[in-house]
């Protein structure tokens, strides 16, 4: 096995990647939230928990767009 260095285009890739797998887990949030919201009367605890989780996945994506912005600067 030979000892080759993580290029730039494949640490761009990978971190890609997460946000997109971050990107697709949001947005199974944001369904779930609509299916709550949807019946006649919404769990107030699983709404907040729900809207707690997208605020991390924000939180996560944005974090991962930085470093990614960073890996193109080098």
């Amino acid at each position: 096995m030979t000892n080759k260095e993580i290029t730039k285009e494949d640490k761009l890739g990978i971190v890609a990647s997460r946000i997109h797998d971050l990107k697709i887990n949001k947005f199974n949030l944001e369904l779930t939230l609509l299916e709550e919201a949807s019946i006649f009367s919404p769990n107030t605890a699983d709404v907040e928990s729900i809207n707690l989780q997208i605020e991390v996945y924000n939180s996560k994506i944005t974090a991962l767009e930085d470093k990614y912005t960073i890996i193109q600067s080098e």
